[in-house]
């Protein structure tokens, strides 16, 4: 991870992330948020493939629950 002010608990939570300011808790959650920010993932693998491109469009989402956005872009 390279951004900063973010939270994560879980394996492999906010792996690839280069946005700030966002929140991880579950497995996987967030897993591949790249350039997005301010973003609240709850739950096993929730938001995992979100955000996976490099420009900063889509930030400030919230998903609560299992795989809950997981494709999301």
């Amino acid at each position: 991870t390279e951004g900063s002010g973010n939270i994560a608990i879980g394996e492999s939570t906010l792996y690839f992330n280069t946005g700030n300011d966002s929140i991880a808790i579950g497995n996987m959650a967030l897993n591949q948020n790249r350039a997005k920010e301010q973003s609240v993932a709850i739950g096993v693998e929730a938001m995992r493939y979100a955000d996976s491109t490099t420009t900063a469009s889509i930030s400030y989402n919230t998903a609560v629950g299992y795989r809950a956005l997981r494709g999301s872009t």
